[in-house]
């Protein structure tokens, strides 16, 4: 059996990861606070040549200014692309909104101007004629080919 590990990490914690922490083949993991990284392995309790032994060195080491700097700037940098990407996606969609109205306006027929009702003033017909006035037939021109 290895010795319980008496003396406690600068900093972060010590968590039993597999035994129960003084047999052989126990494993102690550490986790370390915010703006520390973890240094080293998992401390393991090994059977030596004569006795067991706690195998493996660990420890927290504070980030440096430029780690946990940059790690701020990259996130900060991720979230305004992403809001430009998203404001670019719906101008971009928008448009095309616009343009497909635009066209379909152009394509659809337009309806006839409504005719007034009643008898049209002297002189123009509605293409109905009225008693006593004269209508001519449509004339018909024919292409040959």
């Amino acid at each position: 059996m290895c010795s319980s590990l008496t003396h406690p990490p600068a900093l972060g914690t010590q968590r039993i990861i597999q035994g129960n922490g003084t047999n052989v083949g126990s494993i102690v993991s550490l986790q370390c606070p915010a703006r520390h990284k973890l240094v080293g392995k998992d401390l393991m309790c090994v059977m030596g040549s004569n006795s067991t032994q706690w195998v493996g060195q660990t420890y927290c080491q504070p980030l440096s200014f430029y780690e946990d700097y940059g790690f701020r700037v990259a996130v900060l940098s991720s979230i305004i692309s992403s809001g430009i990407i998203l404001l670019l996606s719906v101008a971009f969609i928008t448009c095309c909104l616009l343009n497909c109205i635009k066209e379909d306006s152009k394509k659809r027929p337009r309806l006839p101007s409504p005719q007034p009702l009643g008898p049209a003033p002297p002189g123009e017909s509605q293409g109905v004629p009225w008693p006593g006035e004269r209508h001519s037939p449509p004339t018909m021109s024919w292409v040959y080919l």
